[in-house]
């Protein structure tokens, strides 16, 4: 019998799935025109893909954690580009300006360092990395950053395009419930559980499963009001 994190976990995937491929469709109906939308299409899409085995775990199958450490190491980073995903979107749709908080090399810098990272942390047993701190030195800083951009973005528009100002509004808060989802993970991860059942204190956690769902529903409606804003318009004011 399924239980409650299995439905909020479910809950969570859909909206991400469903808002990854709203933005591909929209890129394909609109004529390949808007590269944003396809940026968007990921960002939101790979998001929660991680949460596979979560799901099987809560659904009565049994699972064996280390057979998907491949499978976190590829979704956890696919999580953590979707944030430079999402802020590519966003810079696509923004006036240019100088100077920008991260550059190419500093990216690819940050990117090498989470693919090192992970692999210490699923493939070296004798060194100890755990996963809690990756939200410390790679997803609450890129999504600190997110919210940068959506504020920036936000400023740059005028008082009277409400439209574009409420998803711009309703992204910020999901960025909010992201940023307080991976403290949760962190404090999950920390507490009870000694560090080699990392796993299962998220698996058994419908604290993170639910504000999931909560972030992934806000970030869906607010790029959807903020797509639309730009698909009527073609620019900010």
């Amino acid at each position: 019998m399924y239980n409650s994190i299995f439905y909020l976990s479910l809950a969570a995937l859909f909206f991400s799935i469903v808002s990854g491929t709203y933005f591909a469709v929209s890129w394909f109906t609109t004529g390949r025109k808007h590269s944003f939308l396809l940026y968007f299409s990921y960002g939101l899409g790979t998001q929660l893909l991680f949460k596979i085995p979560n799901m099987l775990a809560n659904g009565n199958m049994k699972i064996v954690q280390q057979d998907f450490y491949v499978f976190f190491c590829i979704t956890l980073l696919a999580w953590f580009l979707a944030f430079f995903s999402l802020i590519k979107g966003i810079r696509l749709l923004s006036p240019p300006r100088q100077p920008r908080l991260t550059t190419n090399w500093m990216f690819f810098v940050w990117l090498g360092l989470a693919i090192t990272y992970f692999m210490i942390s699923f493939f070296v047993s004798d060194v100890y990395a755990p996963i809690w701190f990756s939200h410390v030195l790679f997803y609450i800083p890129a999504q600190c950053l997110l919210l940068y951009e959506v504020r920036q973005l936000y400023l740059q528009t005028s008082n009277t395009d409400f439209t574009t100002r409420r998803g711009v509004w309703w992204i910020a808060n999901g960025v909010v419930f992201l940023i307080a989802t991976s403290c949760f993970y962190i404090y999950r991860q920390v507490y009870p559980y000694p560090p080699q059942l990392w796993y299962m204190s998220v698996i058994t956690s419908p604290g993170i499963a639910g504000l999931q769902v909560v972030e992934s529903f806000l970030l869906m409606v607010g790029f959807y009001k903020l797509t639309q804003s730009y698909l009527k318009t073609h620019t900010f004011k």
